[in-house]
């Protein structure tokens, strides 16, 4: 196994503050943003420049007894990790210390965003789902809000089916509708799932709700050209915990497939999901060897397995957070491993496997700081390269942190 210790992962590569720094041309880099509050990271997406948008939840607090908020954060940099702007809903006044008002919402918090285009490809603005939380009625709703290209909303809304429901994904539908997808609060609620579909000024032209066990739903959501939806995660019914795969027409009471998948007496659990050849590769953990483990699984369309694998080391905690296919057609799997400080880190750290199409280990890297260091996406660039969006602690605060490797996941 190869392994890169960054002593110097806190250091100077940061640009901490989210203050415009001149990038340069580095092959690789390591960049972090943080505004002064626990900024959490939750969704990366390629822009069309070569650049990222970073979608992160940002709890504000001005003071110990004052009562937390959350907001929604859009961050957009260009290709060497360089912040170009960002953008927080609601927003500040200049002194950084009052909150615009905005209706009675108290809290957004954000789980998925998505590039809107036009028909040259030309990225004309963002679609951000997540969910409020109110002050007159404090329940959670499913959010949706739609900016420009610079981060300025164009259309937000909120949609509360009959029971309180968190936004987990986004997709566009072949008729240029959106589809949003929503998962429950109280994961024991039947029913349990929300799927929608909104026209481009936000107005919901159907929505149906789904059940049958406790979900967890990974921020990923697919609408095919026939206009069949995909989605997955994980489901506990009973004491068994596993893999949940679900297609189903639009604006259907009734699923075309509705799958449990996973081995009898292990434990097994979905985090993300990814186009894959004709069909979908799924990272997650697995308690299959006594501990946990990262877990692959390639699918077919109809939810079928054609390949189960997993990775990991003996007497050691590893989760699968993110996947995503390669330039080679392979896939890079992004996990997290307990690590100790005798090998010069600490607590979790990034772990970066590369496989091949059956989930045979081609490569692996190891690298983080001795505090916890979680991710939350990948990005396969079309250099070869991959660039993370994770979390991790700087000066005391959760920080963004925004990791570039070379193609086989080395930062030099």
């Amino acid at each position: 196994m190869n392994r890169v210790i960054l002593f110097a992962f806190l250091g100077c590569l940061g640009c901490l503050g989210e203050k415009k720094t001149d990038p340069g041309t580095p092959s690789t880099f390591v960049k972090y943003f943080n505004g002064g509050f626990n900024d959490v990271a939750q969704d990366i997406q390629p822009t069309s420049d070569g650049g990222y948008i970073l979608l992160a939840t940002t709890e504000v607090k001005p003071n110990e007894v004052a009562e937390a908020r959350f907001k929604l954060k859009l961050i957009k940099t260009d290709a060497f990790g360089g912040l170009m702007w960002q953008k927080t809903y609601p927003g500040f006044d200049p002194d950084l210390t009052k909150e615009i008002p905005d209706d009675d919402s108290i809290s957004f918090r954000g789980r998925s965003v998505m590039v809107l285009k036009d028909e040259s490809g030309t990225d004309t603005g963002y679609i951000v789902v997540g969910d409020s939380i109110h002050k007159k009625h404090p329940v959670s709703y499913l959010h949706i809000m739609v900016t420009d290209e610079n981060g300025d909303t164009r259309l937000s809304r909120n949609i509360k089916p009959s029971f309180a429901v968190q936004g987990k994904a986004v997709a566009m539908a072949p008729n240029g509708n959106f589809v949003v997808l929503g998962a429950a609060v109280n994961k024991e609620t039947i029913p349990n799932i929300f799927l929608a579909e909104l026209s481009p000024d936000l107005q919901m032209t159907w929505g149906r709700t789904y059940g049958a066990g406790a979900s967890t739903l990974a921020n990923r959501l697919f609408v095919k050209p026939d206009n069949s939806i995909y989605w997955s995660g994980t489901v506990t019914r009973g004491n068994d915990t596993d893999i949940r795969f679900i297609k189903t027409p639009p604006d259907s009471e009734n699923t075309d497939a509705d799958l449990k998948i996973g081995a009898p007496g292990v434990n097994e659990a979905g985090n993300d999901i990814c186009n894959y050849g004709f069909g979908f590769a799924v990272i997650g953990t697995t308690d299959a060897s006594g501990d946990d483990d990262i877990l692959f699984k390639r699918l077919t369309s109809e939810g079928g397995e054609l390949e189960t694998k997993s990775y990991g080391f003996p007497n050691q905690a590893e989760n699968g957070l993110a996947i995503a296919q390669a330039r080679d057609g392979g896939l890079i799997l992004l996990g997290a491993v307990d690590t100790n400080v005798d090998a010069g880190r600490g607590g979790k750290d990034y772990f970066l496997i590369k496989i091949n199409a059956f989930g045979d280990t081609e490569w692996t890297q190891i690298f983080g700081s001795k505090n916890d260091d979680l991710g939350a996406g990948i990005i396969a660039n079309k250099d070869g390269s991959y660039t993370i969006l994770g979390t991790t602690i700087f000066g005391g605060l959760k920080t963004l942190a925004l990791i570039k490797t070379d193609n086989l996941g080395r930062i030099e």
